[in-house]
């Protein structure tokens, strides 16, 4: 296969692959509660998305159709996708979490007349949508054993297949032969952390290039398999998929992100895309886990993790390994660092990371056992990855070098502007805010940083996010909070001071750790409510906050804090669908509690 031939659109390139691959699977799913992988292959897989290409055309959806996808991650959302592609329409996804007024505001700005769900929550939540909008739209729903409620414009997705496959391919044909490097690929709205969430216009030629670009920089082949368990609706998922099908590798798609770290052990993908919270929280299970060890073991593991620690800097700077160091390597793996490895299936290679900041303790423990995380920056509208970790040469403190084609340069206020055919055009309807995001062609990203003087990016803060004193200093609240977040008990932390005197903090402990400590020291309480406002806890908590944020100046430090009950969630409100912190809300829920650090 010439992987790096030249496309002029993803449907022809995924068309080709079929005629490659053949019978070979493509995408391995379960269905919710299943016992075990179901396959789809190349040929199924543009069979379906071609019934359902004209499924969606006598449904008189046109070129440039707008056609939105509500559902968590199923093969029925890439058929979809494919589907639209072939037909010159335009995909919308939706977070399967999102809020009926943040479902309201992307169908009435896009004005689509379509939508596929996913299951009975994301129905029900379109019929309240429908309801309060007084609108028609045709809903096909990807479970089949969704109820329909007697509503005569819904359709299950098979149902709506079988439609297709009585269509003649002419009119098909057609619009594949029309297919245009400027075809809009699909509409991503941002999460709206700074504002109103926009539309992000994506064509055919960013991810092209896209995929091009990567493809010089990553050893990537059809013997790799992947697992999917972010969601399809963000643009890292999304174009880490798609890529992967463009390369041929097996694909696993995960229904519930929460069985993830079970399911890589059972799958053993080779390569993950993965968030920081995910190694932040993988992180806190281990320190947990250690917890528990005899002080042999707790001293056996540091030992191994010192030991895979300098292999790895050996092997990232370019240096020779002495045969010493690799006979305690090789104890060190056995004892130690398999087992680490093994936990995430054993098989990885490498885990693009991206979409957060990333401490780097975390990242360089996880590179010490052998997980090599491609820790990355890049936005929506730049089809995600732009900067990357390289597989030796990479610098901790950075979010890697800029890929092939990739311009970066520094504007005003420090702000990272980058320059590329990966980046998007515009904001759908927003031509004020299109104009805005753009300076002599240079996209202005809002966040904050630096290139050193290797060409390394230093991503700093979201440049709206940066917290300013009273006093007139600024404070980035994500390099404080991560460094809170490095430590065992704590698992989230919210740091508060804009226009105030000094930093103030909420904070999620670890609880499962917390609760051994509490017993260790005979602290008595009813919940974990209780357990917060005991003086003692409140106390240890003061002593680790002060230590982890000792070598920051003073008006960076956090002066007092809050400890909280419970996790910042999607649910809730203080997350993005992105994991993204949404300050401003929390600022607002949190008002009292935040009003009394500063009492």
């Amino acid at each position: 296969m010439n992987k790096h031939k030249e496309y002029k659109h993803l449907a022809l390139l995924y068309r080709d692959r079929a005629a490659l691959y053949q019978s070979r699977i493509a995408l391995k799913y379960k269905k919710q509660n299943a016992a075990h992988w179901q396959d789809i292959s190349w040929i199924d897989l543009i069979e379906n998305s071609d019934a359902l290409a004209k499924a969606l055309m006598s449904e008189n959806i046109q070129h440039f159709s707008n056609v939105g996808i509500f559902s968590r991650n199923m093969p029925e959302w890439t058929i979809s996708d494919i589907a639209l592609m072939s037909i010159r329409a335009v995909s919308v996804p939706l977070y399967a979490t999102d809020s009926v007024s943040q479902i309201e505001y992307i169908i009435k700005e896009t004005d689509m007349k379509l939508i596929f769900v996913g299951e009975q929550e994301q129905y029900d939540k379109m019929l309240e949508v429908i309801a309060k909008l007084g609108i028609i739209l045709k809903i096909i729903t990807f479970d089949d054993t969704i109820d329909l409620k007697g509503n005569v414009n819904a359709m299950h997705f098979s149902d709506f297949l079988n439609k297709g496959r009585q269509e003649n391919d002419e009119e098909l044909n057609l619009r594949l032969s029309e297919v245009d490097l400027e075809d809009v690929v699909t509409i991503i709205y941002t999460s709206g952390t700074t504002g109103v969430p926009k539309g992000v216009v994506l064509r055919q030629k960013n991810f092209l290039n896209s995929f091009k670009i990567h493809d010089m920089f990553l050893d990537i082949s059809e013997k790799d398999v992947t697992l999917a368990f972010l969601p399809f609706s963000h643009i890292f998922e999304r174009t880490w998929t798609l890529m992967a099908l463009h390369n041929g590798m097996t694909n696993y798609y995960l229904l519930n992100p929460k069985e993830v770290v079970e399911v890589m052990a059972e799958v053993k993908p080779t390569i993950m895309c993965a968030v920081p919270r995910f190694f932040e929280k993988t992180y806190s299970a281990v320190v947990e886990q250690l917890e528990a060890y005899s002080p042999l073991k707790k001293r056996i593991f540091k030992w191994a993790i010192q030991i895979g620690e300098k292999i790895m800097e050996h092997k990232r700077t370019f240096e020779n390994i002495s045969f010493f160091e690799k006979i305690q390597y090789s104890i060190a793996d056995a004892l130690v660092l398999k087992k680490g490895r093994a936990a995430l299936g054993g098989n990885i290679r490498f885990m693009p990371c991206g979409g957060a900041a990333l401490s780097d303790d975390i990242n360089r423990f996880f590179q010490s056992v052998g997980i090599h995380i491609k820790y990355a920056y890049g936005m929506t509208e730049t089809i995600a990855t732009i900067t990357v970790f390289g597989d030796a040469g990479f610098k901790f403190g950075t979010v890697g070098k800029p890929l092939h084609g990739v311009e970066l340069r520094i504007g005003e206020n420090n702000e990272i502007q980058i320059k590329g055919d990966s980046v998007f055009s515009e904001y759908y309807k927003k031509p004020a805010e299109t104009a805005q995001a753009f300076e002599d062609g240079w996209f202005k990203t809002g966040d904050a940083g630096a290139i050193d003087e290797e060409g390394f990016l230093i991503m700093t803060e979201r440049i709206k996010d940066l917290i300013k004193t009273s006093s007139g200093k600024y404070v980035a609240p994500q390099l404080v909070e991560m460094k809170l977040i490095a430590d065992a008990y704590i698992e989230q932390a919210v740091v508060i001071g804009d226009n105030r005197k000094f930093c103030v903090a909420l904070v999620v402990p670890v609880f499962s750790i917390l609760e051994k400590y509490a017993k260790s020291e005979n602290i008595q309480y009813n919940d974990h409510s209780a357990l917060i406002q005991n003086k003692q806890i409140i106390q240890f908590y003061q002593k680790r906050i002060n230590e982890l944020l000792d070598d920051l100046a003073e008006y960076q430090k956090v002066v007092r804090f809050t400890l909280l009950p419970n996790d910042f969630s999607i649910l809730s409100g203080e997350y993005t669908p992105t994991l993204k912190t949404k300050r401003k809300f929390i600022g607002e829920k949190y008002k009292e509690v935040i009003e009394e650090m500063y009492r």
